[in-house]
């Protein structure tokens, strides 16, 4: 076969010019490990600097008087929610209210499950919903410490 320039060109594999597997995953690898260098950096910063912080406002004898006065109120609205909380028909409420943020978790939590079987067996990264708005499916990922053995 030739190309315009007159050079023939052969068929075959290209070798050498794309990254191997194993060497894509050591990249990643690498990426993760500078990231969480610098996440557990900054989160030890910010920890100084939220310290720091709150140093400046307990020094200051006004934000001090303020704030023992605003641990009172608090106090009292405390107690004063614990006395409307022994009612019945609160009591009621907030166990209903209860009951229906875990139901709306668990099916949080069914659907996220659902959407990951629809995905890995349509390919699709997108759903239309029962008002006809399609949304993406978006997946996020983090990484928990496991205990030492």
């Amino acid at each position: 076969m030739s190309n315009p320039s007159g050079s023939n060109i052969i068929d075959g594999e290209v070798v050498g010019t794309s990254k191997t597997v194993a060497e894509d995953v050591m990249t990643v690898s690498s990426l993760i490990q500078n990231y969480l260098g610098q996440i557990e950096k900054q989160e030890s910063e910010l920890k100084e600097n939220r310290q720091m912080l709150e140093d400046a406002f307990n020094n200051d004898p006004t934000y001090r008087e303020h704030n023992d006065k605003v641990k009172e109120a608090t106090k009292v609205r405390n107690a004063t929610k614990a006395q409307i909380m022994k009612q019945p028909a609160v009591m009621e409420l907030a166990n209903k209210v209860k009951e229906m943020r875990t139901a709306l978790k668990e099916a949080k939590e069914a659907l996220s499950s659902y959407l990951q079987e629809y995905a890995r067996m349509t390919g699709e990264q997108s759903f239309e919903g029962p008002d006809g708005e399609v949304r993406q499916i978006v997946y996020t990922a983090r990484l928990v410490k496991v205990g030492k053995a």
